[in-house]
Formats: structure tokens, sequence, C-alpha cells
């Protein structure tokens, strides 16, 4: 009796704890918090590079450029390449080509269609009823006149968007790090006593 009242007792204080484990747990999305420490893991990137705000932000306009533009896979290298012709931040140029992931894909490519309709006239608008006849290359090749107007747009767009917003960030960030530092203390001057001639000598 007294075994069996002793393996209920425990039961009962794991059930206790799994409860009160369920009762303190943070509601939210464990997708949220990651992409929210990947935003700060990208910022501190960016603001922590050792270069000139300008060519930092440049570095991220011209990445955020080639990521929303169709490079086929070789954005990456393209940034590289023309950071470090025109000699802007490399690092940066990397971290801005991420901006174009598999979460934001669909809003810049749908986003991309809505720009270029709006700018091309109305028989050369991408809609669903031209991939619906059967003729989908035909169909594809005529979207693709539009789609790009309207991707170039956006991502031009965005690029010079980014480029603000980092050279902003950059130039705040270290502003306050100048801010916190504490400034470096004068040495105390020590005052050379005046030299006394010795008696009956020059001095």
């Amino acid at each position: 009796m007294h075994a069996a009242g002793e393996q209920a007792f425990q039961r009962d204080a794991k059930l206790e704890n799994f409860m009160a484990g369920r009762k303190n747990k943070q509601p939210g999305y464990p997708g949220r918090e990651r992409v929210r420490r990947w935003g700060r893991y990208i910022y501190l990137r960016l603001v922590r590079q050792n270069d000139a705000p300008d060519k930092v932000a440049k570095g991220v306009g011209l990445g955020v450029f080639i990521g929303i533009f169709p490079t086929f896979g070789v954005g990456t290298i393209l940034a590289i390449f023309i950071a470090s012709w025109a000699k802007w931040n490399r690092a940066s140029a990397v971290l801005g080509t991420f901006i174009m992931n598999p979460l934001f894909n669909p809003f810049f490519m749908s986003l991309s269609v809505v720009v270029g309709n709006f700018f091309v006239p109305e028989g050369s608008r991408i809609s669903v009823e031209m991939f619906r006849n059967g003729k989908l290359w035909h169909a594809f090749l005529h979207a693709i006149p539009t789609y790009m107007l309207g991707n170039f747009l956006v991502s031009t767009f965005f690029a010079t968007l980014a480029y603000g917003l980092t050279l902003g960030a950059v130039r705040e960030y270290r502003r306050r790090r100048a801010e916190a530092r504490p400034a470096a203390v004068p040495a105390p001057r020590t005052e050379k006593a005046p030299s006394v001639p010795p008696p009956g000598g020059r001095p």
C-alpha cells in the first residue's frame, strides 16, 4: 500500500509540473522568433562593418537590387564582383542579396507583375487567362517583357530604400557608440619647478 501511494504521489507531482510548464509557456510562434533573431543578426553584421557608412549602404543597395532582379543563381557572385569593382563593401552586398528568399519571393514576384501591368498597354499585360489556352510557351514569352520591366522598377525602388535605411542605421549606431564611449581623461600636467642657480655660479 505504501509503494502504491508513493507511485500515485509521483504521478500527481509529474502531472502538476507538466501543467505548470504549459501554463508558463510563452505564447507565440517559433518561426517568428527565428525571423527576429535572423533580422537582428543581419542588422548587427551591417552596422559593425569596418568601412565608411556610404560604402556599406551602397553595398546593401547593390545586394538588394541583385537579390530581387532575376540573376538565375549567380546573384551572390555578381554582387561580390560589382562591389569589388566599385570599391563598395562586399560583405554588405552579399547580405543584401538575402532579401530574396522563399519567404519574400511570392511578394516580389507578384509586385513585379502588378507594377509591370501598370506601365504597359492593355494588350501586353500579364493575366491568368494567358496561360489557360494551352499555349504556355507563347504566354511565357509574352509575359517576359512586362515582368522584367516591373521587376526592374521594384528592384530599383527597394535598392534605393535599402541604401537610405542602411546609411541612417550605420550612422546612428556609430553615433551612439561614440557617445557611450567614455571620454579620454587628459593626464594631469606636472609643472617643472624653477631651477635655482647655485650660489656664486652661473645658472
